[in-house]
């Protein structure tokens, strides 16, 4: 966890345990599965250590099951999605005529299948951080999401995930910035057909059964 993340003594407390709890592991470990390759420079950063040269590395990227997967048609254009529940990003909407932005996560906590259901419905998913933090050294799993429910998406190039999203044209990779995002979302929707079609191109990178197909999980 980045330090940068913390918002009260609690947070700084489990985030320092966190940093501990990680150097001891890695120091007793033969093989570690980073969820990014930026993760060795978080612990550089934050933590001032890194895995010894013995141990064998291997990246292991967040993915989700098949049966998260679907493209629904006819959906709701104009609807922005954003799932969490800090709201990263969403300050950019303010005053934005003619886009319906739903917040899932803010008020309740939702069941898987009503979540990807009501994610599915949508227009395009938003994942929009302002920072380095978590969202820099990790995976955050918001935007794959949208992309499981066959959501284009808009997102800060700040995540590993930004380079899929443009390699596959399956959303826009923006600055943070009210205006990128005005001219982005006025993007999908005037080509919304053409980056819908491009979101199934993202799921052989986030489906689990292809994430986890050559990996050894016991000796």
């Amino acid at each position: 966890y980045s330090p940068d993340i913390a918002t009260g003594w609690y947070d700084m407390i489990f985030i320092w345990a966190a940093i501990k709890m990680d150097q001891f592991l890695i120091e007793k470990a033969n093989e570690t599965w980073n969820i990014s390759e930026r993760i060795n420079e978080g612990r550089e950063e934050f933590g001032h250590y890194r895995p010894q040269d013995r141990i064998t590395h291997k990246i292991v990227p967040l993915a989700y099951p098949p049966h998260y997967f679907r493209s629904t048609s006819p959906v709701a254009k104009n609807r922005a999605i954003f799932v969490g529940i800090c709201p990263y990003g969403l300050e950019l909407f303010e005053k934005m005529e003619g886009i319906e932005l739903v917040w899932l996560g803010k008020n309740k906590l939702l069941s898987i299948d009503n979540l990807l259901e009501n994610i599915s419905v949508g227009g395009f998913g938003v994942s929009l951080w302002k920072e380095k933090g978590n969202n820099y050294y990790g995976d955050p799993g918001k935007t794959k999401l949208y992309s499981a429910c066959g959501l284009p998406v808009i997102m800060t190039n700040n995540t590993p995930y930004a380079k899929i999203i443009q390699e596959t044209d399956a959303g826009i990779v923006i600055p943070y910035t009210k205006i990128a995002l005005h001219r982005a979302i006025k993007r999908i929707l005037h080509h919304y057909d053409y980056y819908k079609s491009n979101v199934p191109k993202t799921w052989k990178y986030i489906n689990a059964d292809e994430v986890f197909r050559n990996i050894r999980l016991l000796e």
